[in-house]
This record gives structure tokens, C-alpha cells and sequence, in this order.
């Protein structure tokens, strides 16, 4: 799009490689850098602070010193010099992918006598400013700075000593002058109007305000305060943490952690992760850097900071693609009146029909079934993050909540044996190690290592983002596993839940079936949800789903709107789950296939779908029960038994797991 590009461009030509075996269709026009300015010269590490995109380091973004983690990877190959911190990395893609609607879009601006003129060239996608100079179709155009923030900083705190610096701005020590931080200190964040070049740069500090203030609170968030403006800076006040950064501790240590004492750094960075995701946000950018021990003890808690590369994870709601909505359009030939913003998605109930043209297009959204999607959760797509820790999907551009755990995962790794799990000397080595290899546990110190924390890395790395557990299931895991520490909600089972809602009597009964096989380490997680929403007779409604998310609901998860979720659960209106329903409901297929014991598993779940689930199914409605064509139908014939028409264990399994688009046409093609 000629906007944004970068001599770092590496990850456009690793995806490529990868999408040759994977299918993605992940692309990136440019890399760019957010570096981390060296920590000065005198400060100590324990002055570090909640500072966001201003987190100190001792190395310079590109320099590459001898590191206390040398990498084990891959096996058999001698250790090589690596960076001594994680270089502060921004991939960020500041507009959407480019559209195959824009053709469409041209002729129907033009149709309507909009094509002609300086803002004729203007694509609705990229309208509003963005990383090639902040101008638009109407030229240059002064951006609005204002937050709307109070503008008494000075009157309210003294400014000390400058702690960090970064890219974006710095972070000072200050003390309250007046009302209920008076003589306290806390840290500033001060970031500098002149910097914010774009919409975009403004919309990411404004968010970054908003998610702080809307998650203040939990024990492991860094506690927001306030926020101030003036016409130079947006000052951001924050607890002042100053114990000093995670990665410290463990180069004080040697490199690495104990296994007990890795639990405790673990637990309390899935707790805080567990939180956000409940209220839909998904940080993006977690690494030992981005956690602050509060004071110097070696018992102090753990704070999360950071958050300017965050964003809203929100659920997938009833909506048709931009591309389609003008497809369509074009082949009723009718005049966009009322327009429809070809930037959003378009809910059916929003459209007005005011002539018998738009009535029959209505008409004929509600019965595009293949375009119109229901239950599909809204994935991000901008490529961001610090290269270490960025999971294959973030590559892809097709993401959500599932990235942090991988980043919690190469935490985990780091903290057990000193190195990390991916490495090579370059960006693009860095990122088709992600894609291509699996960690090393093979080498020293892993065989000293239990086999039960070899198992909750394996599940936290694992490549496929639908096999990972969960932050709420990680704290279930026998590794962390405390019957005295509560267990959070997990916004997981009401996705699961809403899919068992709207699945088919066969669905339904393959999954009982694959629930009365699960094995107790399982039935621990699906227990401790179950009674989070306090059962009325062993029975569990849409009551008592509304009240057990409304009782943790913030002012983040409202503008997240995860609470949206309840609308698709209302099938749970009429009927109650008891536990047993319950686990049927709550269980993903694609996380137990994950298991070590999987096999067993589900050798077992089949024998119970045979006695009491399996019926004589046809081909053609075995097509209708997975979503595909008549092209795949040779293929679903090998899923039913010739002696009985019923489904085989080939054909049980590939209901449980179902088939997407894209790998239904895979099979086509075979």
C-alpha cells in the first residue's frame, strides 16, 4: 500500500513460507520498530516503574552481546550470542489488510457521482489518517489532540527525578501534593503530544487510559490513577513499582528460576492474564519486561504493565463481510439508500428497507447462510508484539486472547531452564522458528525437570492456537494445581456453551458421550466453573451465566462488550444444564486431542456414543451435518459403515472436531 514499509520487512517473506505447507493467508507490507532506549546511565534496576512504552533495557534494540540464556536451540548445535534483553518490538499494521472490494467500491463512488475530485482516490479503508503522513483526500488537516483529561497536573503532583525512557515518552518519579495521594509516590508516564504524527498514535494512547482506568483494580494490575493533559503532554499517573522488572530477577538469580519458585511468578501472571481475557481485552505484548515486583522483597507481588499495544477482544456477533454486502448490492442493482459503510460489518436488523429493491436484498442476507456468520469470534489482524514471544498466529494475522498464553508459555520456558524457545540471530530467523520448531526439552536442565511442568509448557506452545489451554484451565493444571486458590471465570465455556446451544441432536450426543470419558485432572476445571455459577438444585440457567459475568463485569468488559455473549446463549431461556450437561457443553474437543492420553480418550468416548448416541446417517445428511458440498461426499463415505450405516471412529471424530471452510476445500482437491 506504499505506506509504513521498512528495511525490517521480515515477516511477509516467513509467512509466505509457512503458508505454503499451512494455507495462511497472512502478509505484511512492512516491520515496524518501537525501540527501547538503554536504561540511563546511574539508575539502578529497581527504579524500574510502570512505565508502558517506556520499560527500560541495558542493550540497544540491535545489539547482539553475549546473553546469560543461551539458546538450546535447535538441539545439538552450540550455544551462539544472543540479545541480552528482548528488543522492543512493534509489528503493527496500521490499517486492515488491503480489500478485493475496492474495485467494487470505485465504481459504485463513481455511479454516484463521488469519483471525481481529490477525495476520489480516497479508499474507505484508509480514511482517517494513518502511518504514511496523516493526511486524506482533503489534504493536510490538523489532528484533534484533545482527550478531554484534566488539565491540573501541576497543581496536583511534583515532578522528581526522570526513571525510564522510551520511544514514546518517559516516566518520572512524583509525589501527590493534595487529597488521597498527598506525600505518596507514584510514577508519571509523560507522553508527548508532538509525537502523536496520526489518528492512529492518538487512538492508541487514548485506549492504552482506557483499558488502564477500566482494569484498575485486580491485584496484579498496576494500579491507574488518574490521567492529565496539557498542550504539550498526556500525563499518565500510575502506582510506582519499585521492586524492579521480572527479567532482573532472574538474571539475579542465575538465569533461571527454581520449579517452586517459578509456580509462584506463574500463577500470579496466569491470574492477571485470566482477568483480562474475562473482560475482553487481550494484552499483546507480556514478557518478563512488562512485569514490576511492587517492592523489593522477594515475596512481592507481581504487576502487569504496559498496555499500549492492547486491545478489545470482542465476541463474534451476526455479521456479513464488507465484500459481500457490496456484491451483493450490485446484483440487485439497487442505490445505497441508506449508505452502508463499507468499513463495518453490517448486521441484517440495522439495514431499513425502503423500497421493494432493498427488501428483496434483506431478504436475501437472511438466506445467505454461507455468507452470514453467526458464531465465529472477531480475530485481530495487525501484526504486534515483542519477536520472542509473538505466537504463530499473530504471524498469520488471524488472532485473540490464545496469543498471550503462548507468551506465557515461552515465559514458563525461560523461567525453568534459562534460555529461550525460539532464537536465531536475525528477526525473520526468530519468526520461522516460531512457525516451524518445537521447543527443546530434551537438553539440560529438562531432564531434572518434572514431567507434569513438561506438560504445561507442551500445552501453553502448542502451535495450534485451538489446542491451548485457557489461563483459568492453566491454573487447573496438576503442575499448579491448589485446592485452596480459587479458580476465575472463564469466558471459554461460554463460548463452548453457545455452540452447544446451537448445535445438532448428533453434535450434542457425540459430545456426551465424549464427556462421560474425561479423566479427573479435566473434571477439576469443568467443577470449579460449574459452581462459580452457583447452581440452584444441582442445575445451572442463563441466569445464572448473566449473573456470574455481571458479578466480574468492569468497565472494560462493557466496552468490550463481552456481555454481548448472553444474547447467543438464549436457547438456555427455556431448559437448565445439570453438571453432567454441563461438561458436555463446556469441553473442547480440540484442547483434549492435545492430551498425551487422548487416544484412550476417545476410544472410550466412542464406546459410549455406540451404545447410546450413534444412528444409521446417510451421506447426504452427514454433508448437512458438517457444512459441506456434494464434492466432499466421497470423502464422507469412509465416516460410515457399510454393515450398519452408522458412524465409524474416524467419522465420530471428525464430528466432534468438525470441518472449516478452508479445510473442507482442502479435501475437495484430494
Amino acid at each position: 500500500m506504499g505506506h509504513c514499509c521498512s528495511k525490517d520487512a521480515v515477516v511477509d517473506s516467513v509467512v509466505k513460507d509457512q503458508n505454503h505447507a499451512a494455507g495462511s493467508t497472512a502478509t505484511a507490507a512492512g516491520v515496524r520498530s518501537r525501540p527501547r532506549t538503554p536504561r540511563r546511565p546511574g539508575t539502578p534496576p529497581s527504579a524500574a516503574v510502570a512505565n508502558g512504552r517506556s520499560s527500560s533495557s541495558n542493550t540497544p534494540t540491535h545489539s547482539f552481546t553475549g546473553s546469560p540464556w543461551q539458546s538450546t536451540y535447535p538441539a545439538g548445535v552450540p550455544p551462539t550470542p544472543s540479545p541480552a534483553r528482548t528488543p522492543r518490538r512493534m509489528f503493527k499494521w496500521p490499517f486492515p489488510p488491503p480489500s478485493p472490494a475496492k474495485p467494487i467500491m470505485s465504481a459504485i463512488l463513481t455511479r454516484q457521482g463521488k469519483g471525481k475530485g481529490k477525495a476520489a482516490g480516497t479508499i474507505p479503508e484508509v480514511e482517517g489518517g494513518g502511518g504514511g503522513g496523516g493526511g486524506d483526500g482533503d489534504g493536510e488537516r490538523a489532528l484533534d489532540k484533545s482527550f478531554g483529561y484534566q488539565r491540573n497536573f501541576g497543581s496536583k503532583y511534583e515532578l522528581g527525578k526522570e526513571v525510564g525512557r522510551g520511544h514514546f515518552g518517559h516516566t518520572c518519579w512524583a509525589k501527590g501534593k493534595k487529597g488521597a495521594l498527598k506525600n505518596q509516590p507514584v510514577a508519571v508516564k509523560i507522553i508527548s503530544k508532538a509525537k502523536m504524527t496520526t489518528a492512529i498514535s492518538i487512538e492508541d494512547v487514548r485506549r492504552e487510559v482506557k483499558l488502564l482506568k477500566g482494569l484498575s483494580g485486580h491485584q496484579h494490575m498496576v494500579q491507574f490513577h488518574d490521567a492529565f493533559e496539557d498542550d504539550q503532554n498526556v500525563y499518565i499517573v500510575m502506582e510506582l513499582c519499585e521492586g524492579g522488572e521480572l527479567l532482573d530477577r532472574i538474571l539475579s538469580r542465575g538465569g533461571r528460576y527454581t520449579e517452586n519458585d517459578a509456580k509462584s511468578i506463574i500463577v500470579q501472571i496466569l491470574s492477571v492474564a485470566s482477568f483480562c481475557h474475562l473482560q475482553g481485552v487481550v494484552h499483546r505484548d507480556l514478557k518478563p519486561e512488562n512485569f514490576l515486583f511492587s517492592t523489593k522483597d522477594e515475596d512481592s507481588p507481581l504487576k502487569v504493565i504496559d498496555f499500549g499495544l492492547s486491545d478489545f477482544a470482542r465476541p463474534g456477533k451476526f455479521h456479513l463481510l464488507r465484500e459481500n454486502l457490496i456484491l451483493m448490492h450490485l446484483f440487485i442493482k439497487s442505490p445505497l439508500s441508506p449508505p452502508i459503510d463499507p468499513k463495518c460489518n453490517q448486521n441484517p436488523s440495522d439495514i431499513t428497507p425502503i423500497n421493494k429493491n432493498l427488501k428483496a436484498f434483506s431478504l436475501l442476507i437472511k438466506n445467505l447462510k454461507i455468507k452470514y456468520c453467526a458464531s465465529a469470534d472477531l480475530r485481530l489482524n495487525d501484526i504486534v508484539g515483542s519477536a520472542y514471544y509473538v505466537a504463530p498466529e499473530v504471524l498469520h494475522r488471524s488472532y485473540n486472547v490464545e496469543a498471550d498464553i503462548w507468551s506465557i508459555g515461552v515465559i514458563t520456558y525461560i523461567l525453568l531452564c534459562g534460555s529461550r524457545p525460539f532464537f536465531a540471530r536475525t528477526e525473520s530467523g526468530i519468526f520461522r522458528s516460531v512457525l516451524r520448531a518445537d521447543p527443546n526439552l530434551n537438553d539440560s536442565p529438562w531432564p531434572s525437570i518434572t514431567p507434569e511442568a513438561k506438560d504445561f509448557v507442551k500445552r501453553l506452545l502448542n502451535k495450534d492456537h485451538r489446542k491451548r489451554m485457557t489461563a483459568s484451565q492453566a491454573l487447573t493444571h496438576p503442575w499448579l494445581l491448589d485446592e485452596n486458590r480459587a479458580v476465575p471465570l472463564d469466558i471459554l465455556i461460554y463460548k463452548l456453551v453457545k455452540s452447544y446451544l446451537r448445535a445438532s441432536p448428533l453434535k450434542r450426543a457425540a459430545l456426551k458421550a465424549l464427556s462421560k470419558a474425561l479423566t479427573e485432572d479435566e473434571l477439576v476445571y469443568l467443577r470449579a466453573q460449574f459452581n462459580l455459577l452457583e447452581p440452584k438444585d444441582g442445575c445451572v440457567s442463563l441466569d445464572n451465566f448473566r449473573t456470574a459475568l455481571v458479578k466480574h463485569s468492569t468497565v472494560a468488559m462493557k466496552e468490550s462488550r463481552v456481555l454481548d455473549i448472553l444474547d447467543t446463549m438464549k436457547p438456555l431461556s427455556y431448559t437448565r444444564l445439570t453438571f453432567e450437561e454441563f461438561c458436555a457443553a463446556a469441553i473442547s474437543p480440540h484442547q483434549l486431542e492435545a492430551l498425551e492420553g487422548w487416544e484412550v480418550i476417545a476410544s472410550t468416548a466412542f464406546e459410549y456414543f455406540e451404545l447410546e448416541g450413534n444412528r444409521v446417517i446417510s451421506v447426504d445428511a452427514l454433508a448437512q451435518e458438517m457444512n459441506v458440498g456434494p464434492s466432499a461426499h466421497s470423502i464422507l463415505k469412509d465416516w460410515i459403515r457399510g454393515t450398519d450405516g452408522k458412524l465409524n471412529f474416524l467419522g465420530y471424530a471428525k464430528l466432534l472436531h468438525g470441518l472449516t471452510v478452508r479445510s473442507s476445500n482442502t479435501r475437495h482437491h484430494h
